[in-house]
């Protein structure tokens, strides 16, 4: 059928932008626990 196509992309660019959204998620977490652990260095 004609409109399983469009769900598909929707459903498709959803998983990616959680994803992506996820990945972004983890980064920023890297990022500042990185910042917090040489805070305790110092």
């Amino acid at each position: 059928p004609p409109e399983s196509t469009p769900s598909f992309k929707i459903q498709n660019c959803k998983t990616l932008a959680y994803i992506v959204g996820t990945f972004i998620y983890l980064i920023i977490g890297a990022t500042i626990f990185d910042k917090l652990e040489s805070k305790q260095e110092d």
